[in-house]
């Protein structure tokens, strides 16, 4: 479900609201893919919220085991400018901007 949801999201380009190792999150989803361990990782621009010592915002990877109750909104993002700067998956990527 998690995944189902986070793709719909990367491909329309909607800001989504998840909850991360217990923090509330605000963030544009850029990136679901594994690396080359099998591991599966988000790569966001984190908007909002987040723990007190993180700071946003900023450019995220998180990983899909510590991540729970996402809630995309109706708010849509424009791809930054500085996305392409981002390392990319080594593994397989299931959605991408």
């Amino acid at each position: 479900m998690l995944r189902t949801e986070l793709e719909t999201a990367i491909r329309h380009q909607k800001v989504i609201q998840f909850t991360y190792s217990g923090y509330e999150f605000t963030a544009e989803p850029y990136r679901l893919a594994s690396d080359n361990t099998g591991a599966t990782f988000l790569d966001v621009y984190q908007t909002g919220q987040g723990t007190s010592h993180a700071g946003t915002p900023k450019w995220r990877r998180c990983e899909m085991s510590r991540i729970s109750h996402i809630t995309p909104t109706d708010k849509k993002f424009r791809i930054r400018d500085d996305y392409s700067k981002q390392p990319k998956a080594e593994g397989f990527v299931f959605a991408e901007v």
